[in-house]
């Protein structure tokens, strides 16, 4: 899956996905945990809770994500 670059209109690979239970930072600040599988990455801003968000979506209207905690695989 990819996405595209808004300046030059080019594919943009989409990154890999942590495991389950790793936690990534988006351009605001805020934390985002993967709950895993139907649950996908969730987020609590200002008592304002957001759940079941795809890796692909979490990418495209937050990034640059940055990884703050590689959750082991298979745990």
């Amino acid at each position: 899956m990819s996405d595209t670059c808004y300046a030059c209109g080019q594919d943009l690979p989409l990154p890999e996905e942590p495991p389950y239970g790793s936690v990534v930072l988006d351009s605001d600040g805020d934390a985002w945990q993967n709950r895993g599988g139907p649950d996908g990455w969730a987020c609590i801003v200002d008592t304002a809770e957001f759940t079941n968000i795809s890796w692909a979506r979490l990418n495209r209207s937050f990034r640059p994500l940055k990884v703050v905690h590689l959750a082991p695989v298979g745990v």
